[in-house]
């Protein structure tokens, strides 16, 4: 009997295994970002949610783009503004405590809502969100961990917008931020796990000289918001209302109370020059 040929399996060209590669790796991307966005993501407790709601004090408000707005309603308008960048995955609804409370002591206080919850998606949002409220002579600005990062980058490519900043348990990844002429002021929590401390010594100097380092004791990684504990992060010994009372303050330092929007009799923190 003649003997059976044995089929040859059909090679793919060059050019089809390129793209059937290349399409399974995005593919295999897009999931890992999916399932990183899906499962890190933290919305508001239940101390967050009820914060949500105006009062006397303050009246809250999200526009159409979920865009949280705390403005005071009593007290003297010091004319002071704060864009709040949120960490990463972070709702920014999650803050709605702490923009409770420095609308209470009379900063009109806005947190943007990033896609995906991650400030790199629009960095450069503070610019319209500042142009909506020309009443406002002096604008702060506050990031949170990757917020905080998102918005040193913004503010050395637009070194005019702000007055002042305030990094929360980061450092900045742009080195020209060292050249940032308002004041800074690096914040970081004595139980905090999460940050790296190594590197956040190594990018020290693209802080600029002047700036302040202010540690919070006790404070953790977490409790600038209200929406549980990360993983990895450590016990915080203060309350999250002590922590972000704690921030207050460092912002009112850095601030001065501005009595008028021309005169500035703020008193100084005292800085520790990055290296």
């Amino acid at each position: 009997m003649p003997k059976s040929k044995k089929s040859k399996k059909k090679s793919w060209p060059l050019w089809q295994k390129i793209t059937f590669g290349s399409v399974t790796g995005l593919l295999g991307l897009c999931l890992v970002f999916c399932l990183w966005t899906i499962l890190g993501h933290r919305g508001p407790d239940k101390t967050a949610q009820a914060a949500l709601q105006s009062n006397a004090q303050v009246k809250v408000s999200r526009d159409s783009q979920k865009n949280l707005t705390c403005a005071p309603l009593t007290g003297d308008n010091n004319h002071q503004g704060i864009i709040f960048y949120a960490a990463a995955l972070i709702d920014p609804a999650a803050y709605a405590p702490l923009c409770q409370l420095l609308a209470q002591n009379g900063y009109l206080v806005i947190m943007p809502k990033f896609n995906f919850n991650l400030s790199r998606t629009n960095p450069d949002i503070a610019t319209q969100l500042i142009a909506t409220h020309p009443e406002i002579v002096v604008w702060t600005g506050i990031g949170d961990a990757g917020g905080g990062v998102s918005l040193s980058d913004y503010a050395a490519r637009h070194p005019a917008i702000f007055k002042n900043i305030i990094l929360l348990s980061t450092t900045p990844k742009n080195p020209a931020f060292a050249q940032f002429p308002g004041r800074v002021a690096s914040v970081t929590g004595s139980e905090d796990k999460i940050l790296n401390q190594k590197k956040y010594q190594q990018t020290r100097s693209f802080l600029p000289k002047s700036a302040a380092l202010v540690s919070i004791p006790g404070a953790n990684h977490t409790q600038y918001g209200n929406y549980g504990t990360k993983f990895a992060d450590g016990n915080a010994t203060i309350t999250s209302t002590e922590q972000q009372a704690a921030l207050l303050e460092t912002l009112q330092i850095l601030t001065g109370f501005y009595p008028s929007p021309t005169e500035d009799t703020s008193p100084e923190l005292n800085p520790t020059p990055a290296p």
